[in-house]
């Protein structure tokens, strides 16, 4: 039972982990970065949920431990840093697509739309 205690604090170090390496990717590097980080600490907290159920069915109860009372705490700060940082990353890349909308809309107004074909041949 010790194991399986470790087991789930440690899939729960590794959603922190993943937490705080996705708050890096997004500020320093790209979104693709960031998304596929996205998708590696999704499946850890897949991973602390299966651990968790087989822990439940064994009578482990995750909030009795302060280390995990600790890691909880510490995955919320990091879930609510994470929201605001990706409420104001896609704001910011709301007005970038409208700045690029306006702007083709004013390159589409100065083209003089594309010139008819010229035939050299006559049609029988």
């Amino acid at each position: 039972m010790q194991d399986l205690n470790a087991k789930v604090l440690a899939a729960l170090e590794v959603y922190l982990k993943r937490g705080y390496e996705a708050l890096t990717v997004l500020e320093s590097r790209g979104p693709e970065e960031f998304f596929a980080v996205m998708r590696l600490r999704e499946a850890a907290f897949h991973n602390f949920r299966a651990l968790d159920a087989v822990a439940i069915q064994g009578g482990f109860d995750m909030q009795a431990r302060p280390e995990a009372r600790r890691l909880w705490n510490e995955i919320d700060q990091v879930n609510r840093t994470l929201m605001g940082v990706m409420t104001e990353a896609q704001q910011a890349l709301g007005e970038k697509l409208a700045h690029l909308r306006a702007s083709r809309v004013q390159g589409q107004a100065y083209r003089s739309g594309t010139p008819p074909v010229l035939r050299l041949v006559k049609s029988i």
